[in-house]
């Protein structure tokens, strides 16, 4: 009698197989998200230092957001409402931590100036858009995926003012690859 024999050992060594590259598989996500945790843990240390800042110049009922915008120097933007219910803007200094506050209503928003950017260049993808500023001056700064002047896509850096929304005049092209 023939007894037929079954392939155990390359079943073991399959399933060894997955199982290994699961493993590394696991691993390798693992180290992915602890290292963006540290990362991004530092940079959410630095927010909450803006915000506690920006405590000394306004009275906060709620922070909705903390922009970095890095250009001269780097600032961070806090955007809330304080206790009387108006939403304020706090440019806080991130060596110095010296604070500038405006009322949000004293400049354009950030639609304003997607709209002026979509108008001006309606082929442009706004990649980001951040309060900030520019020579000692709060400016809204865009950075744009455009035509340049030869029909090659690249990207640009715009600054508008921030109390009316007209352009600086500052343009900065990035070279392309």
């Amino acid at each position: 009698m023939l007894t037929r024999s079954r392939p155990k050992k390359r079943y073991s060594r399959v399933r060894l197989a997955v199982l290994a590259v699961l493993f590394v598989v696991l691993l390798l996500s693992t180290i992915t998200v602890w290292y963006v945790n540290v990362v991004r843990a530092d940079e959410e240390i630095l927010e909450a230092d803006a915000i506690e800042a920006s405590r000394s110049a306004v009275s906060w009922s709620s922070v909705d957001s903390v922009d970095k915008s890095i250009w001269d120097d780097v600032y961070y933007v806090v955007t809330g409402t304080d206790d009387a219910g108006v939403t304020q803007m706090a440019w806080v200094d991130g060596e110095t931590k010296q604070v500038i506050v405006t009322a949000a209503s004293d400049g354009v928003t950030k639609a304003d100036i997607r709209q002026n950017i979509k108008q001006q260049y309606p082929e442009a993808e706004i990649v980001r858009l951040v309060p900030g500023i520019k020579d000692e001056e709060l400016v809204w700064q865009a950075f744009v995926h455009r035509k340049d002047e030869t029909g090659n896509y690249r990207y640009y850096y715009h600054f508008y003012h921030f109390s009316d929304g007209t352009p600086t005049g500052d343009i900065y092209s990035m070279p392309n690859k």
